[in-house]
C-alpha cells in the first residue's frame, strides 16, 4: 500500500473511532517502512570455506552489512549444508559485526542472516566443516607385543582435542606415568621406549587437553617382556 493511501486510510479509522485498530495498523507501516529502508546485505567474514570448527567448542561469527540502513537481523545456523535451519540470535543489530557461538552439530555448517520481518536471507557463508570431537588409539592394541628397550609406534587420531598428554601404565591403571604431554593435536604418532622392565598389564592412555576433555586407552590387553 502506497503512503498516501495510507494516510488517508489510517485517517478514515480515526474519524470511526476505531483507535485500537488505528494503533496496529500504524505499527504495521512503521514496521513495513523499516524494512523498505533497511535494504542492506551481509557479508560474512568468518567462518569461511576454509574453516574447520569443533563441534560444542567456542568460535567466532563476523560479518559486516553493505548498503541500506542498520537494522535487526535474525542469524541462523545449518548443519547439513542449507537443508535445514536453526536459530543461533535474534533480533541482533547489524551493526554488531561478531559475536561467539559453538557449533552443536557436526557436519557441513552454513551462517545465513535473515530479516525479521520479511524473512529474506540478507546473506549467508560459504559451506565449511564441524568436525566431531574425538580420540581414537590405533596402536597398541589387544594382542600387541612388547620388548622392554625396544622403540614401539605409538597411533592415533585425534579430532578437536587440543594439545595432547601420552602416558604408559605397568598394572591396569592404578597409576599413570607421562611418557609426553603438549602434543599438538595435529600429530598421529610418537615413537616410545618402554621400560627395561616386565609386566602383563600394559597399558597406555592419551588424553586431550580441549575445552571438553577427551580420552582414549587400552588397559592390560598386552604384555611387556624383558630383551
Amino acid at each position: 500500500m502506497e503512503s498516501k493511501n495510507r494516510r488517508e486510510f489510517l485517517f478514515r479509522l480515526l474519524q470511526m473511532g476505531m483507535t485500537a485498530l488505528a494503533a496496529r495498523f500504524v505499527v504495521s507501516c512503521v514496521a513495513e517502512n523499516q524494512e523498505d529502508l533497511s535494504r542492506f546485505t551481509v557479508d560474512v567474514l568468518q567462518p569461511d570455506a576454509s574453516s574447520a570448527l569443533c563441534q560444542n567448542a567456542p568460535a567466532t561469527l563476523k560479518w559486516k552489512t553493505v548498503g541500506g540502513v542498520a537494522g535487526l537481523v535474525d542469524i541462523e545456523f545449518s548443519p547439513d549444508g542449507g537443508t535445514t535451519w536453526t536459530s543461533l540470535f535474534t533480533n541482533i543489530s547489524s551493526q554488531a559485526g561478531e559475536l561467539s557461538w559453538a557449533p552443536a552439530t557436526e557436519g557441513k555448517g552454513v551462517i545465513r542472516f535473515v530479516s525479521p520481518l520479511s524473512k529474506n536471507v540478507l546473506g549467508a557463508s560459504q559451506p565449511f566443516s564441524v568436525q566431531k570431537s574425538g580420540i581414537t588409539l590405533l596402536s597398541p592394541k589387544a594382542g600387541d607385543v612388547w620388548y622392554s628397550g625396544d622403540p614401539v609406534e605409538i597411533k592415533w587420531e585425534a579430532h578437536c582435542s587440543g594439545p595432547l598428554q601420552l602416558e604408559y601404565t605397568k598394572d591396569n591403571g592404578a597409576k599413570w606415568v607421562s611418557i609426553a604431554s603438549g602434543i599438538p593435536e595435529t600429530q598421529t604418532s610418537y615413537t616410545w621406549t618402554p621400560p627395561l622392565d616386565q609386566s602383563f598389564r600394559m597399558g597406555v592412555r592419551l588424553t586431550g587437553g580441549g575445552a571438553s576433555p577427551l580420552s582414549a586407552q587400552v588397559v592390560g590387553a598386552f604384555p611387556l617382556f624383558p630383551r
